[in-house]
C-alpha cells in the first residue's frame, strides 16, 4: 500500500515546486525529512552550483537546458526515508537516502552527458556492494537501468543517463575478488573461448566437409552441441566486451544471447545423455529416432525460456557486475551482459543444469559398469575405451558441475579450475574426436549404427558394446 503513495506523492512535490514564486535564479527550502531546490533553467552558471543536502551532492550537464527550454525550472528534492519507496525485495537503501531530479513538466532519458550524484557514507561492510538505481513506477521497484555505480571508500558516485528518484541500494556479494585474480581468470578465460571457438568450427567444418552427418543421428548430436558451445564462447566473449560500453540495449540483446547459447549447451548435453541411454542402455536402431525433434528441443526450448524471462520483465537481461577488490579504490565492479536478476540465475541456469548433471552422471555410471564388466583384455582396446569415457565426461558436461563447489575457502581454486576446463570445451571435443578417428586407435569393429538390438551370450553383448562405443562417435 506505501509503494501506491509515490506516484501522487511525486505529482504533488512537482506541482507544489512549479507554483513556488521567488526572485533570483534559484530557492531552497524545507528541512528534516523533505528538503528541496528549485532552479531556473536559463541560469547556467546555477546548475554548477547545486548546494549539497543529507550529504548528497547533484552535477547536472548543461544539455538540460536544450532539453528543457530556458523558461523552465529544475526541481531537486531530497527525502529521508524509504516508507514510499518499498520493493517486492525489501531492499535497503544505503542510508536511507533518495534524491529527486525533474524538469518542469518535462520527461528527460537518454541524455548524452550523463547527471552525477554523489552520495556520501559510512565505509560499507564485508561482502556488501552499493549499487546505484532508480525508482521505476511501472514496476514499483528499483533499477538500475541506464545507472553507473563508482563506488569510493567513504561515497558513492552514480552517473544516470534519465531523471527520476535515485538512491544506492546495499546489495549482498558472498565473494569478492581481487583485481589480480580477476586480471588472470580474465586472460585465461578469454584466450581459453578463442582456442575452443576456432577447434569447434574446425571441427564442424570438417566434419561437413568429409561426413554425411544428416544420415548420422549421433554424428548429428555432436555437431550440435559443438555448434552450441561455438556460439557460447562467441556470444560470452562480445557481452564481456560490450559491458565495458554505455549501450542499454545491446547490452541487453547481448545478455540474451548469451543466456540463449548457455541452456543450448546445456539442453544439448541432456540430448547427449539421452542419446548415451539410447545406445547402451535401449539400444534400439538409432535411425528409426527423429532428430527433427531433438533440435526442436536443443534449440527451440531455450530459446522459449528466454523469451518468457524478458518478456516478465525488460530488466531482467542487462548489465551484470561483481565485486572487484582494488586496493587503489577501495571496492569496485567489473561487468559482463548477463542476466541482472539472481533468482532467475539460480533457479533456471543452476536447478536446470542441476537436473541435467544428475541425469548424465547416472547414464555415465551405467556406461562404465558395462565397460567394466564387458572390457576386452586387449591393451589397445581398452585404451580407446578410455578416451571414450573421458570424452564423454566433457560432452556429458561433468566438467560444469564444479560450479556447485564455488564457495567458502575453495572459491578461488574452483574458479580457476572452471575457467580453464570449461573454457576450453571445444578443444577437449575436438581432440577426444580426433583421438577415436585416429587409426592407431579406431575401433576395430566396422559397424556404424548397425547393430541387433538382441544379445545371445556374453561374447554378443561385448561385440554390442563394440558397436555401441562406435555409435558414440559416428
Amino acid at each position: 500500500m506505501a509503494v501506491c503513495l509515490f506516484p501522487w506523492l511525486r505529482q504533488w512535490i512537482d506541482k507544489t515546486l512549479s507554483g513556488v514564486q521567488f526572485k533570483g535564479n534559484s530557492h531552497h527550502f524545507g528541512n528534516g525529512t523533505l528538503q528541496a531546490s528549485v532552479f531556473k533553467l536559463n541560469a547556467v552558471d546555477v546548475l554548477q552550483s547545486i548546494p549539497k543536502k543529507m550529504g548528497i551532492s547533484v552535477s547536472v550537464p548543461k544539455q538540460l537546458i536544450e532539453k528543457g527550454g530556458s523558461a523552465k525550472r529544475l526541481h531537486v528534492v531530497t527525502v529521508r526515508g524509504t516508507s514510499v519507496f518499498k520493493d517486492a525485495a525489501s531492499s535497503t537503501v544505503l542510508g536511507d537516502k533518495v534524491i529527486g531530479v525533474s524538469v518542469e513538466n518535462t520527461k528527460v532519458s537518454n541524455l548524452c552527458e550523463d547527471i552525477m550524484f554523489t552520495f556520501e557514507h559510512e565505509p560499507v561492510k564485508t561482502n556488501f556492494s552499493p549499487v546505484c538505481v532508480f525508482w521505476n513506477e511501472s514496476t514499483d521497484g528499483w533499477s538500475t537501468y541506464g545507472c553507473k555505480t563508482f563506488p569510493k571508500e567513504n561515497h558513492t558516485q552514480c552517473n544516470c543517463s534519465h531523471l527520476t528518484y535515485f538512491a544506492v541500494l546495499m546489495q549482498y556479494s558472498s565473494q569478492t575478488i581481487s583485481e589480480e585474480h580477476l586480471v588472470s581468470l580474465s586472460v585465461l578465460t578469454f584466450a581459453g573461448c578463442t582456442i575452443s571457438f576456432l577447434a569447434a568450427l574446425f571441427t564442424i567444418c570438417w566434419n561437413c566437409c568429409t561426413r554425411k552427418t544428416h544420415s548420422n543421428p549421433t554424428l548429428n548430436i555432436h555437431m550440435n552441441l559443438l555448434g552450441a558451445v561455438l556460439l557460447l564462447d562467441l556470444f560470452f566473449m562480445s557481452s564481456a566486451v560490450l559491458g565495458a560500453f554505455d549501450l542499454p540495449s545491446v547490452c541487453k540483446g547481448s545478455g540474451m544471447l548469451l543466456h540463449f547459447t548457455q541452456l543450448c549447451m546445456f539442453t544439448w548435453m541432456g540430448i547427449e545423455g539421452f542419446n548415451l541411454y539410447r545406445l547402451v542402455v535401449k539400444v534400439f536402431d538409432s535411425t528409426s529416432f527423429a532428430t527433427k525433434k531433438l533440435a526442436v528441443i536443443g534449440w527451440g526450448f531455450p530459446a522459449l525460456l528466454v523469451l518468457v524471462i524478458f518478456l516478465i520483465d525488460f530488466d531482467n537481461y542487462g548489465l551484470y557486475s561483481i565485486n572487484v577488490d582494488r586496493p587503489s579504490s577501495c571496492n569496485s565492479r567489473a561487468s559482463i551482459c548477463w542476466l541482472t536478476e539472481p533468482l532467475i540465475h539460480k533457479v533456471v541456469n543452476l536447478g536446470y543444469f542441476g537436473i541435467v548433471l544428475l541425469f548424465n552422471c547416472g547414464m555415465l555410471t551405467v556406461m562404465v559398469v558395462r565397460v567394466l564388466h564387458l572390457m576386452p583384455h586387449n591393451r589397445g582396446e581398452n585404451t580407446q575405451y578410455c578416451v571414450t569415457l573421458l570424452g564423454l565426461i566433457v560432452m556429458l558436461g561433468l566438467p560444469w558441475g564444479i560450479a556447485f563447489f564455488s564457495f567458502g575457502a575453495v572459491y578461488l581454486p574452483v574458479q580457476y579450475l572452471f575457467s580453464i576446463l570449461n573454457s576450453l570445451q571445444g578443444l577437449f571435443i575436438f581432440l577426444w574426436y580426433w583421438a577415436l578417428s585416429h587409426p592407431h586407435v579406431k575401433d576395430p569393429s566396422r559397424s556404424l549404427d548397425s547393430s541387433s538390438a538382441t544379445p545371445a551370450s556374453p561374447r554378443s553383448d561385448q561385440s554390442t558394446l563394440m558397436s555401441d562405443h562406435k555409435k558414440l562417435l559416428t
